[in-house]
């Protein structure tokens, strides 16, 4: 029928014939040729209403689905509502320039019966190149397909193939219809229809793999936040959390195999390596020492060199990839993706991942791996500094141990401190014109030690630390003029006079502050540097102190100090009071910094006092505050107030040392 050629069927006996009869069918004329079924729920819809296809496009939006499946409940779709024989569902891989007919029940990737994407083979194959649609009415008279369509049948004839693009232009599927040669050729409605519903295809798809790319990404942060947590919080071995990120990447991007190489310090082409293979149970392999520089490692290399993404899609084909290589380990390698980690001074390490399950690594696989090279960056610069500073901590604890068995006086020193512990005041030491001879300026600390004692309780100093205090303060002195230990005994004893005589507008513990903060106030100062030079030069101290660095350094040495010498019995470091004198102790030395202490903050004040006759009232912060600045400026220039023979003769003491002042 329908114009074949009439086969007749001849046998010798008649056994043959009743072994054959049941595969023998005679048509009469009275027959009619059976009709392709259809389904009557998409009979009573689709003639009505073809749109409803598009009900079922929803599935593609979801977070997690299997394309393959439901492209292949779409084609099915199409073949009922296009009255077409067959249909047959392509999947493109983009990477190898291949086009592969899916299975729809069988989710093996090898074999597959594939072809080039190319013209001048078959029909899915062009139209996979073109990303455009073909109907063909007579497929055997068409020559630009010598190869046909997959499905080899010889009473195919009619043709409708349409490529699934989605809206950045890839091609990721071709859906084949075709009739038979029973059936009308495929008409202009059939392609309007496959066309609408490939084209919204193409739109889900997308939109599902962004979304599936999106997750992926919000799931790989999520963890990575969670994990960066647990690391900050307790300080997990870098070895550890190393070994937890490797095994994650490997699971997000859904690799055969992950490696990361952390670059050695000294020379980039060593590294100690950490690899998850393939198998769970394998768990992590850590090789240390390893070398780059040979033919199997060249890729890492060249990231690690070079910190650009690497992404062999399809290493059979790619010249950047030896494939000999496979023969040494033992090892195929499909794809190959690599992306570097980087510091802020330089490449820390290479992270690879070999063989993308079911395919290539893709453009969102790239932004999901320089995400987590982000924070791979982020743990190891965590990790070198934490390092660091623990190294830091053990050096301070081997300084400080240092630095206190230096600060510490001489025995002998201590001697003669405790051996004139009663030593008697000058006559004249309770005039402001008084100024130490040469023959007492050994007793200094002694007499500090006086004027201090006469501010405080019975058995309330101790003696011992006192001495080891103002002993080890002597130890700072320079030879710079106006900031030597001379100049600090001459601060201590203006502000000594000045309590005597006014000690009723002080607290006790503001009067020992202000002597103690005298004595401190240019302690170990280096050179004539103002704090402004300080700024210039990016010192250490103005880098640690930016307000008020020279001052700032002052009070550091006098508080440890005194944290070495408790100089008060009854004072512990965790009671108010002692912070409160401490605090007092820093108040003081700040305001010798007239230009941003003294000018700025309390000049105004004691103008309006003295020159516009205000009230002044001790009882109000702000005056107060005032009236121990004014007592800090006093002493710290009482030098120069001293009679002539003394003022002229720190003159010439600042002249004669200017080398030192100016060094």
């Amino acid at each position: 029928m329908h114009g074949a050629t009439r086969l007749t069927l001849t046998a010798p006996t008649k056994a043959a014939r009743r072994v054959i009869a049941p595969y023998v069918k005679v048509i009469r004329k009275r027959y009619q040729a059976p009709t392709i079924p259809e389904s009557k729920l998409f009979k009573k819809h689709l003639e009505k209403k073809p749109s409803v296809l598009l009900r079922d496009l929803t599935s593609f939006l979801s977070d997690t689905v299997d394309l393959p499946s439901l492209l292949h409940e779409s084609s099915d779709v199409l073949k009922v509502t296009t009255r077409a024989r067959g249909v047959s569902l392509y999947l493109v891989d983009s990477s190898t320039g291949i086009i592969f007919q899916s299975q729809r029940y069988f989710d093996i990737p090898e074999p597959r019966v594939r072809w080039k994407i190319e013209e001048g083979t078959t029909v899915a194959a062009h139209v996979a190149y073109k990303k455009e649609y073909i109907m063909i009415d007579d497929i055997l008279e068409d020559d630009r397909f010598p190869m046909g369509i997959g499905q080899k049948d010889k009473l195919t004839k009619s043709v409708l193939c349409v490529p699934v693009v989605t809206p950045d232009g890839e091609c990721y599927a071709v859906i084949e219809l075709f009739r038979d040669i029973s059936q009308e050729p495929f008409a202009h409605k059939d392609l309007r229809i496959a066309t609408l519903v490939t084209d919204w295809m193409g739109a889900a798809v997308h939109q599902n793999l962004e979304r599936v790319a999106v997750h992926k990404k919000q799931e790989l942060n999520d963890y990575l936040l969670e994990l960066t947590k647990v690391f900050l919080e307790e300080f997990v071995p870098v070895d550890k959390m190393i070994a937890e990120m490797v095994k994650f990447v490997k699971i997000i991007l859904s690799a055969d195999k992950c490696s990361f190489y952390l670059l050695d310090t000294a020379d980039e082409l060593v590294a100690d390596v950490f690899e998850h293979g393939v198998e769970e149970k394998e768990g992590i392999v850590k090789n240390t020492k390893v070398h780059l520089d040979g033919k199997e490692k060249e890729i890492i290399a060249t990231v690690a060199k070079g910190g650009q993404l690497i992404n062999i899609r399809d290493a059979f084909n790619d010249s950047r990839f030896e494939t000999d290589v496979d023969n040494q380990s033992g090892f195929i390698v499909r794809s190959v993706m690599c992306t570097a980690v980087k510091g802020s001074n330089g490449i820390l390490g290479v992270i690879e991942v070999v063989n993308k399950a079911n395919g290539c690594f893709t453009n969102s696989d790239e932004i999901l791996f320089d995400v987590f090279a982000t924070y791979f960056s982020l743990v190891l610069q965590y990790s070198k500094l934490n390092q660091q500073l623990k190294s830091e901590q053990k050096f301070h604890i081997l300084n400080e141990a240092i630095l206190h068995r230096q600060m510490g006086p001489c025995e002998h020193d201590m001697a003669y401190f405790m051996k004139n512990l009663n030593i008697k005041l000058p006559g004249a030491f309770m005039d402001f014109r008084w100024t130490i001879p040469e023959e007492l300026v050994n007793d200094i600390p002694v007499l500090t030690y006086a004027m201090i004692k006469e501010f405080c309780e019975p058995d309330e100093l101790d003696v011992e630390n006192y001495a080891k205090f103002i002993l080890g303060m002597r130890k700072y002195e320079t030879d710079l003029p106006f900031h030597d230990f001379e100049h600090a005994f001459d601060y201590a004893h203006c502000m000594y006079i000045i309590m005597k005589r006014n000690g009723e507008l002080f607290t006790p513990l503001e009067i020992k502050a202000l002597l103690i903060g005298g004595l401190g106030h240019c302690v170990d100062r280096q050179g004539c540097m103002s704090n402004e030079f300080l700024r210039l030069k990016n010192d250490p101290i103005s880098q640690l102190f930016p307000e008020t660095p020279w001052q700032s350094y002052h009070y550091m040495i006098t508080a440890r100090l005194l944290e070495h010498y408790p100089i008060f019995k009854d004072n512990k470091k965790t009671d108010n009071k002692y912070k409160t004198f401490l605090e007092e102790v820093k108040l003081c030395i700040l305001d010798t910094n007239l230009r941003n202490r003294f000018f700025n903050r309390n000049l105004k004040l004691i103008t309006d006092i003295v020159v516009n006759d205000d009230i002044f009232d001790n009882e109000i912060p702000e005056h107060h505050a005032s009236l121990k600045a004014l007592c800090t400026a006093c002493a710290d220039f009482s030098c120069f107030c001293k009679p002539y023979i003394v003022a002229r003769k720190l003159a010439y003491d600042l002249y004669s040392k200017k080398s030192v002042f100016f060094k």
